[in-house]
């Protein structure tokens, strides 16, 4: 499967619907649709070279027996969901940084301690090319 082009089809506030143009071993040309928090992506280097858009917080306390949970209501779903706290990485943020920040604003917590900064990984690949840092801490 080699890449062809990237094209914006649709821009909301936040959200940006691309297609994505490949062509196949036998010459066919397939589609994709990608969203994006991004809103001038322009070729295939941008998804793939792109850093953490966010940061998603593995949090324990000082025993190691308990696990930080969020509940909260999500409008995409229009429920009540379970979640590690999360949050976006400002612009100049590291992902240590981020994960303070953010876990003090949703939780009220101080960050007392990371054990372990795990590598960017894509949140949802199926749709999207956003990618998340996963911070392991005490709380």
């Amino acid at each position: 499967m080699q890449f062809k082009k990237i094209e914006k089809v649709g821009a909301g506030q936040f959200i940006h619907r691309y297609d994505l143009t490949y062509e196949t071993k036998d010459f066919r040309e397939k589609k994709y649709e990608i969203i994006s928090r991004k809103s001038n992506l322009s070729d295939i280097e941008q998804i793939k070279n792109a850093p953490s858009d966010g940061v998603v917080m593995v949090i324990h306390d000082e025993t190691g027996e308990k696990l930080l949970l969020n509940r909260e209501f999500r409008l995409s779903v229009g429920d009540w969901v379970m979640n590690f706290p999360a949050g976006l990485i400002d612009a100049g943020e590291s992902p240590e940084e981020a994960a303070t920040r953010e876990l003090k604003e949703e939780t009220g917590l101080d960050l007392i301690k990371i054990t372990d900064v795990l590598p960017a990984s894509f949140s949802a690949i199926g749709f999207s090319d956003e990618k998340n840092t996963c911070v392991v801490g005490v709380a």
